[in-house]
């Protein structure tokens, strides 16, 4: 078979079923920590579900972008559904402005036009620190919302999205919400749905989100944006950041229509995929320690 005809074998894939068993095994462990935590509202048990809840909720973030490339089902309108309900909804993301807004991303990756700016974040010495204390106490998550309303500019492009689809977007978001509110109120005080809903998704979400953007993307001195990584990742990597194939994340850039379970074939092809950098954990620490200030290409 020739590459061209590869290409189009390991896109036109699809496992809606797959995909949407693994996101109910994330909002099985999402629904064992409310069980928990309702059961015994104490301090320690607490501050554990909001950490357990972040992370999953990072998990179902990366099935999300999953969505966002029309990746879970075939047809496009079964895909959002499931996304809305499931992923963008719970989440309160927008989901057609995100999807415009990433896949500038992918237009403009490394340059300043990219709309994923976090990219671009110093990790080295305290800047680690304050890259922390900003995604925990939302600034950057400001940031990410006003540039859905950018005024367009050469290094700024704005998000154009019907006045329809965003009133499809809102509803979805205000109808998993209520559902959500409903669910927890019945499991254990309302209260819970401010504790392990909203604080983590704006906190420990958030932080994850950021460092995985940036431990993917941002080059060390002896390389140059644009870029990405092919990463290596440990047990603990895989659980934290990496769910849905992403340590192939170079192999996504370059083709953005396959699948999470073929990019893993897609790598094994290219023949200039790049040397693989190690796990996560390990790459971050190496940035941290660098003196390198990241720069637009």
């Amino acid at each position: 078979m020739s590459a061209i005809g590869v290409s189009s074998r390991l896109s036109a894939a699809r496992r809606p079923t797959a995909a949407v068993a693994r996101i109910a095994l994330n909002w099985i462990a999402i629904a064992s920590v409310f069980a928990v935590v309702a059961r015994h509202p104490h301090s320690p048990y607490l501050l554990v579900g909001v950490v357990l809840i972040g992370i999953e909720q990072h998990a179902l973030g990366l099935w999300m972008h999953e969505g966002v490339h029309w990746l879970i089902a075939g047809k496009k309108r079964r895909n959002d559904l499931i996304v809305t309900a499931l992923l963008s909804g719970p989440l309160f993301v927008p989901l057609h402005a995100f999807r415009e807004r990433h896949l500038l991303h992918h237009a403009h990756l490394g340059a300043p036009e990219d709309t994923k700016s976090v990219i671009f974040s110093r990790l080295d010495g305290r800047h680690f620190w304050l890259f922390l204390v900003k995604n925990c106490l939302g600034l950057q998550l400001l940031a990410i919302a006003t540039g859905y309303f950018a005024r367009n500019s050469a290094a700024r492009p704005s998000v154009r999205v019907s006045p329809r689809l965003w009133v499809a977007d809102i509803a979805g978001i205000g109808i998993t919400q209520g559902v959500l509110l409903f669910v927890v109120s019945h499991v254990g005080a309302w209260t819970l749905y401010l504790w392990l809903w909203v604080l983590p998704w704006l906190t420990i979400n958030r932080f994850i989100n950021g460092l995985r953007s940036v431990i993917e993307h941002q080059p060390l001195a002896s390389e140059h944006h644009p870029f990405t990584r092919r990463l290596r990742p440990t047990p603990l990597d895989r659980v934290l950041f990496c769910r849905a194939g992403f340590e192939y994340h170079w192999a996504h850039h370059l083709s953005p229509n396959v699948p999470y379970f073929n990019l893993a074939s897609v790598d094994r092809l290219r023949a200039e995929v790049p040397r693989s950098a190690p796990g996560y954990l390990e790459t971050l620490l190496v940035l941290i320690r660098s003196s390198h200030t990241p720069a637009h290409a």
